[in-house]
């Protein structure tokens, strides 16, 4: 599960034969919202979460782009353009089947976002490691 950064997704794919890449909706959702007045902003989320909880990935795709069509119409193509950028990826958790009761879990990158903000915010220990030369022969550039 990860966000929109483009380095992640590339380091990503770089590491990984053929990853199964799944985007945070909840990032999706702000991106989206973010490029709206916010009269219209809230109006768009309720649409967006109702897409993200359908029943298939097929019926949220339809939705979403159905969504995105809307937002170019009226006057809004930055919101339209971040909801399809990226936007196969974030259906990727109804794609698996991915059960309802799991999907809160597994659609947001927010576990992760945890995990990096519990660590960062744990007390450093100083545990020095014993440096081990390298031959210069093994050294890539």
């Amino acid at each position: 599960m990860i966000d929109g950064a483009k380095a992640l997704r590339a380091a990503v794919t770089r590491v990984f034969d053929h990853p199964v890449i799944a985007r945070c909706q909840i990032h999706k959702l702000r991106n989206v919202t973010d490029r709206l007045p916010d009269r219209l902003a809230s109006t768009v989320a309720k649409r967006m979460r109702r897409a993200y909880h359908a029943d298939s990935a097929l019926a949220a795709e339809a939705q979403l782009e159905a969504l995105a069509k809307e937002l170019e119409r009226t006057h809004h193509p930055g919101a339209a353009a971040s909801l399809r950028e990226g936007l196969s990826e974030t259906l990727t958790v109804l794609r698996l089947g991915v059960p309802p009761t799991l999907r809160p879990a597994n659609s947001s990158a927010g576990s992760t976002d945890t995990c990096t903000s519990r660590l960062s915010a744990a007390p450093s220990t100083s545990m020095s490691l014993p440096k081990v030369p390298v031959p210069a022969a093994t050294m890539t550039p």
